[in-house]
């Protein structure tokens, strides 16, 4: 769920920060819209500042999310989690859109691990001692 602002504005998740994007900018709620600005989104506008994407801070309607092209919300425990659907609306087929893909790569490049989760065979089990 997401909460919107005092104005009726988009806010955030209850744990996390809200980024989208029109294909052409991300955008995410700005910090004047009541939200708390999380470690991971501040490391997110550092990464999309590094990969040269436009990100525009600001107060957004919420027919402007309806109208996403794409969408993630970011948290300290999950970084970044693709939004798959709004209001019932698949968004990129249900996979992360390209912005959020760049993002979830650089994001698990500098914390050293996979953005996706690679098939593990008998390198998975449990060795006895």
């Amino acid at each position: 769920a997401i909460m919107l602002s005092n104005r009726g504005d988009l806010a955030e998740g209850s744990t996390s920060n809200l980024f989208f994007s029109n294909g052409k900018e991300l955008r995410t709620p700005s910090e004047d819209c009541g939200i708390l600005p999380g470690i991971s989104r501040d490391t997110v506008l550092r990464l999309a500042a590094k990969c040269k994407i436009r990100v525009r801070e600001g107060r957004f309607p919420v027919k402007d999310l309806g109208n996403a092209y794409e969408a993630f919300l970011t948290s300290s425990l999950r970084g970044i989690v693709p939004v798959r659907k709004v209001d019932g609306l698949v968004l990129q087929g249900g996979m992360p859109g390209p912005l959020t893909r760049i993002l979830m790569n650089e994001y698990a490049r500098m914390i050293g691990m996979r953005a996706e989760p690679k098939n593990r065979t008998d390198g998975n089990k449990r060795r006895r001692s």
